[in-house]
């Protein structure tokens, strides 16, 4: 079974500031599925997604938070179901693979899935969390916010 990562924003679990943000949560997963509007997900479709959950927990948690490691690891969850059940270089996946991973919390083996012969690497993540990161503006939630508070932000993992 795959765990996925418990914070604001989520793809398919509501805020904590709602209730249950362990389990999985349809009526948040189909605004995020709302965005994959083809059989075939592309990058654009998948930050679009990611930036619309942003954008409404923002407007209905009046407790959002968001850190910068959150916002990273936001970003590396999109990259991950990309490269994982997709293809890694153009960025494009399966909608019912994805639809099948978030639904049933493991691998859509069942769908006929298999593992890429080649290795994932860090390079790899980081090339998909950049396309992500452009399709939707070219910086993180954490970067706006902090420069709407007019805060100064040096230093990034992301290259």
């Amino acid at each position: 079974m795959i765990s996925f990562h418990k914070h604001d924003a989520s793809l398919s679990r509501q805020d904590a500031f709602f209730g249950d943000n362990h389990d999985f949560n349809q009526t948040i997963f189909d605004e995020t599925r709302s965005y994959w509007t083809s059989p075939i997900i592309d990058v654009k479709q998948a930050a679009m997604s990611r930036q619309a959950r942003v954008n409404t927990s923002m407007a209905t948690n009046p407790n959002y938070t968001m850190s910068e490691l959150g916002d990273s690891f936001s970003y590396g969850e999109t990259a991950a179901y990309i490269i994982v059940l997709g293809d890694k270089t153009t960025g494009m996946v399966n909608r019912s693979l994805v639809e099948y991973l978030f639904e049933n919390e493991r691998l859509p083996q069942e769908l006929g899935w298999t593992r890429a012969t080649e290795n994932i690497t860090s390079d790899d993540l980081n090339t998909m969390l950049n396309k992500i990161m452009n399709a939707t503006g070219g910086e993180s939630e954490f970067d706006r916010e902090l420069a709407k508070r007019g805060g100064v932000h040096v230093g990034k993992w992301r290259e």
